[in-house]
């Protein structure tokens, strides 16, 4: 996955499927010079990640979120 670091509630995500795309997401994101990340996409079983609050060396909170069908970004503003 490529992230743009300005960007929340899951736009500017990509998720680029092979090493071609994801080097020409990355072209693209590097001439308009934009802060991004690059994140390995781990393929869970119903769309469903944990997010983890962790102060120090503990969890303090935490939430599971459910991507909605056919959807692989399970942002809270996308349902």
């Amino acid at each position: 996955m490529v992230k743009l670091l300005q960007r929340t509630q899951g736009c500017g995500v990509v998720l680029a499927e092979t090493a071609k795309a994801a080097e020409s997401v990355i072209d693209a994101f590097w001439k308009l010079k934009a802060d991004f990340l690059v994140q390995e996409f781990t393929k869970r079983v119903g769309g469903n990640d944990v997010r983890r609050l962790v102060i120090g060396s503990r969890v303090t909170a935490a939430m599971e979120r459910t991507a909605e069908a056919g959807e692989f970004r399970s942002n809270l503003h996308r349902g």
